[in-house]
């Protein structure tokens, strides 16, 4: 046989099925086939060599199946309506595929284009919702509303996409903290105790919700003189950092309140309604408050001792309108205590235990007494002129002068306990174990 043979014998054939598969068709099998009489192998090479050489998106290879063709690149043919285009790419130009509707509780996430598919998801929850439980086979996606803080809370924990956010409610300081830092929505309040001046310091600017006291060291200095009523006055005892003086005038004043000790007299303000001692924990003076009469009364109303332990000289604020007396820390008061002439209808003498001289608690409107802690009274006792209907005395020991009850329309009876020196006390209250009748008080003693 001739190896030139021409084509013209050749009776093998190849072709591209749709999907763009060689299709080689044998010559009849009475017909011998040689590579140098068809060339086929070479053919064939050069068939996939034009069908791998790629085309641009949605174009596909055309004529490679023609000897010796580089083949052209032809668009992918569009599919009717709802259907879009699967495998256009190499030989082959695909086949049109039914695009996808999303069942229930899906969406589309991505729409259909001619070459591509629909493609379905179940929605993920919104910024504002959370995801409690995963998914399984027979349950969709849960969505839960995120927790919202309100205006006391901050967020302890932020959200994730699984768990909700936990709020936690705010710290609130109290009476003696300040707010050292501010919250935040994600940060709690940070409380401080407030700083406590020491007897050995002066108060520089008083504590707020959200500032700390500020403290400077005291002046040595203890024979400077106060006097409220005088702007000048005033002005040294906190430019001096002055915490003792030796008297006061014209009380009471913020400077007066920032003192911690006073070494003689308080003298109380004609005009003042509020006696509050702040800082001072002791008086070695006289304390004085009193109106001209019973009937030119001052118009001080509270008082309050506050930190103050002693009382070195009296007590004398009769002839007022008060109506509250907070003995507070007060345990001494080595002189007189004179309350009359006020308008007091109840007091309790918490933890006083020496009074050195007179208690005068006469012409108020008094239907309690609470001797407190009170065991010592060294002068007189007066009570006479209220309304009292009964008096116990607690834990008192001794009354180192006459006691005086009389004019108490309620008094029905008195338990004297062997105290006083003798007993001044109306006909109609009976009394048990008292002295004497006071003979040198006249009529008014029963």
């Amino acid at each position: 046989m001739n190896p030139t043979s021409t084509s013209s014998k050749l009776t093998t054939t190849m072709s591209l099925d749709e999907y763009g598969t060689l299709q080689v068709n044998a010559p009849n099998e009475s017909v011998p086939v040689t590579i140098n009489d068809i060339g086929v192998f070479q053919a064939m090479s050069l068939m996939i060599q034009c069908m791998q050489t790629p085309c641009p998106p949605q174009h596909y290879r055309t004529g490679c199946e023609e000897l010796l063709s580089a083949g052209n690149c032809t668009r992918c043919p569009l599919c009717p309506a709802n259907k879009y285009r699967s495998h256009c790419n190499g030989a082959s130009k695909g086949i049109c595929l039914n695009v996808t509707t999303c069942g229930r509780g899906k969406v589309e996430v991505q729409g259909p284009t001619p070459t591509s598919d629909r493609v379905c998801a179940i929605p993920p929850c919104s910024v504002n919702e959370f995801e409690p439980l995963p998914i399984t086979t027979s349950t969709s996606r849960q969505c839960t509303i995120l927790s919202e803080c309100n205006m006391t809370e901050f967020e302890a924990h932020a959200p994730t996409a699984t768990t909700d956010r936990h709020c936690t409610g705010m710290t609130i300081c109290n009476v003696i903290e300040f707010e050292a830092h501010a919250p935040t929505p994600t940060t709690n309040r940070l409380c401080a105790d407030v700083t406590t001046c020491t007897a050995a310091e002066f108060e520089v600017y008083a504590p707020t919700a959200t500032t700390d006291r500020q403290c400077m060291p005291c002046s040595t200095t203890t024979n400077s003189v106060l006097n409220c009523a005088d702007v000048s006055s005033r002005a040294a005892i906190t430019s001096n950092n002055i915490c003792e003086v030796a008297r006061v005038y014209n009380c009471c004043c913020d400077e007066f309140s920032s003192l911690t000790r006073v070494n003689g007299d308080v003298n109380v303000h004609s005009n003042e309604t509020m006696l509050h001692f702040g800082k001072i924990w002791e008086v070695d003076g006289n304390i004085k408050g009193r109106g001209s009469s019973s009937s030119n009364r001052r118009p001080l109303q509270v008082v309050d001792f506050g930190q103050v332990t002693r009382v070195g000289g009296n007590v004398e604020l009769r002839m007022n309108q008060i109506t509250r007396v907070e003995f507070g820390a007060l345990a001494r008061v080595d002189g007189w205590l004179r309350l009359q002439f006020n308008d007091l209808t109840s007091i309790d003498f918490g933890a006083i235990t020496h009074i050195g001289d007179h208690l005068y608690l006469y012409n108020n409107a008094l239907t309690s007494i609470d001797f407190g802690a009170i065991t010592h009274i060294g002068g007189r006792l007066r009570l006479f002129g209220n309304d009292l209907n009964s008096i116990n005395f607690g834990a008192v020991t001794h009354i180192g002068s006459f006691v005086r009850v009389h004019n108490n329309p309620s008094l029905n009876s008195i338990d004297c306990r062997n105290l006083g020196s003798c007993l001044c006390r109306s006909s109609y209250t009976t009394p048990i174990n008292c002295p004497s009748r006071c003979t040198f008080l006249g009529a008014t003693c029963a």
